[in-house]
């Protein structure tokens, strides 16, 4: 388990990976938030919380948007076969994009 470190952008929320492995060798990856302001909430508004997977060799991978469950929780549940080296967190306009170009709002290594 990883806590990200505190958010300047939302700085009341509270951010936390789970990191294993499944019995096929890719990572799977539990995302869950609290106290997690809207993103239309930021300036500049955005639409969707998305998380990334920063990857040995395949670069930058979108995991998913994190859905919102209740008030201001939020949780993904993701798997990827790639070997991650970092997961991150940005706020975006859409959710299905290949690169990250709205607002980052957490980051965390993966060992």
């Amino acid at each position: 388990t990883y806590e990200f470190p505190k958010s300047s952008v939302v700085p009341a929320a509270k951010m936390e990976l789970k990191a294993e492995q499944d019995s096929y060798d890719n990572n799977v990856f539990i995302v869950k938030v609290e106290h997690l302001a809207s993103p239309e909430r930021l300036n500049p508004p955005k639409s969707v919380y998305v998380v990334w997977a920063e990857t040995e060799g395949s670069g930058v991978v979108n995991l998913g948007k994190l859905q919102t469950e209740a008030g201001d929780k939020a949780e993904l549940r993701t798997m990827t076969p790639f070997a991650v080296t970092e997961v991150f967190i940005t706020a975006e306009n859409e959710a299905l994009i290949r690169v990250p170009a709205g607002i980052e709002i957490g980051r965390v290594a993966v060992d």
